[in-house]
């Protein structure tokens, strides 16, 4: 899931539980893609499977075209996998 903002420039992105966007940030950053790790912003550190992401530095295209690199990443990785028991 992710936010839709009403202002700023940021939304947050919610992957499923396990998801470990810390680990995959380094990934993302050789492919042209930044973000934030969600556990940045948590003082009790968890968030791991949260991301925040800025949408106010690039141009829209850029925006959709970094996105679906995202979601490529993350595909690889797993990410979309069905949680057990899901």
């Amino acid at each position: 899931t992710w936010t839709n903002p009403d202002g700023g420039c940021y939304l947050w992105l919610t992957m499923p539980e396990g998801t470990k966007m810390n680990e995959l940030q380094e990934t993302a950053f050789e492919s042209g893609v930044g973000y934030l790790s969600g556990a940045a912003f948590a003082p009790n550190g968890d968030g791991d499977h949260c991301a925040r992401l800025c949408f106010a530095y690039e141009s829209p295209v850029k925006n959709r075209d970094g996105i679906a690199v995202l979601a490529e990443i993350l595909d690889k990785n797993g990410a979309f996998r069905a949680a057990p028991g899901g």
